[in-house]
């Protein structure tokens, strides 16, 4: 039986897991929100059990309100404020919350958690069929009030980190409402004995399960990088120094590195990798003169300057020196030109 309270919660987790496109999530962060949302099933129970005597004291068990109470207040309230405690106090200033959609992801674990530990402890005298309603029911319904969760907890944190906390905190109230609300209506359709309201359940179960589908959707096709996080492309050792930075107190981030800018990291002094780095290519060369334009090299190695005297090519001197007829060098450039001689140069002026 113990299977059939677990399955549900690993469908889902499975499901959520592979809408994360951008980047998975550190898998033992996950494992931390999953037993720590496991956890508040003590907690839930046990302030559960204290209200509800206190309660009992002043109302019936019967009347409407002692249920409006019990099933929003000291049901889902409860339960969904221990899951958005462990979600904040765990993720909020964790590095690897660097896109919107990481706080569905992080609110479904949570959820899942606390369900699965729920569903156990329903099914140990169960039997088949409260495995299966509840497999399909109960357990989809946690993850439901996780995706919105995590959906307005995604959007505070990117509002916090662009400079809007009014905004952020906004968000962050309807991170537990919302999911509360949701939660309180779904107990409390199926806590009384109305057939209006068990056909408000079921109409609720449609349209709530078939929105939560395309919000899970929308929200992993719009993924946004939340500014002033931890790049994706950051290694686990890296990001760990950023979460340590924060239990000092110092800010670790300002803005992505991107396109191979040497940019100081985190105040260590560290530059960022160019982009051939980064992938594995090796880094461009500078460019060097190619050798021949700076020495001629010799069959036995040993290097011959060019062009350093000027030499007689094909019988005749270089450029600008004078000759004779018979192609040897004038010894004086300014020596009186013999009458036999006559220069080349200027036998064009002969008459």
């Amino acid at each position: 039986m113990m299977y059939l309270a677990i399955i549900p919660s690993v469908i889902l987790l499975i499901v959520i897991w592979r809408n994360d496109k951008i980047e998975k999530e550190p898998a033992g962060l996950l494992l931390k929100l999953f037993l720590f949302g496991a956890l508040t099933t003590i907690s839930a129970m046990l302030i559960g059990i204290a209200a509800d005597g206190v309660v009992l004291a002043f109302l019936a068990k019967e009347s409407i309100i002692y249920a409006l109470l019990d099933n929003f207040i000291f049901t889902a309230l409860v339960e969904e404020g221990g899951k958005y405690f462990v979600l904040k106090k765990t993720t909020w200033k964790h590095p690897a919350f660097n896109y919107t959609f990481d706080g569905v992801v992080y609110a479904v674990v949570a959820s899942l958690g606390f369900a699965t530990i729920e569903n156990i402890l329903y099914l140990v005298d169960g039997d088949v069929v409260t495995a299966v309603m509840r497999g399909v029911l109960s357990v989809p319904g946690h993850a439901i009030d996780g995706v919105f969760m995590g959906c307005y907890y995604g959007i505070a944190k990117y509002l916090d980190a662009s400079g809007d906390v009014k905004g952020s905190k906004n968000n962050l109230r309807k991170a537990l409402l919302v999911p509360t609300l949701l939660h309180g209506f779904y107990d409390f359709c199926l806590s009384t004995e109305y057939e209006i309201l068990l056909l408000a359940f079921l109409i609720f179960e449609i349209v709530i399960t078939v929105v939560c589908i395309k919000k899970i959707k929308k929200l992993s096709k719009q993924d946004t990088y939340i500014p002033g996080s931890v790049p994706p492309q950051m290694s686990r050792s890296q990001q760990a120094n950023v979460q340590q930075q924060y239990v000092q107190g110092q800010q670790p981030y300002s803005q992505p590195q991107q396109y191979g800018q040497m940019q100081q990291m985190y105040g260590q002094g560290q530059q960022m990798n160019t982009p051939q780095q980064m992938y594995g290519q090796a880094p461009r060369q500078p460019y060097v003169q190619p050798q021949q334009y700076r020495q001629m090299q010799q069959p036995n190695g040993q290097p011959q300057q060019q062009y350093s005297q000027p030499q007689q090519m094909n019988g005749r001197p270089p450029y600008g020196q004078p000759y004779t007829q018979n192609g040897t060098l004038a010894q004086n450039r300014l020596a009186p030109n013999p009458g036999n001689i006559i220069p080349e140069d200027q036998s064009q002026f002969k008459g």
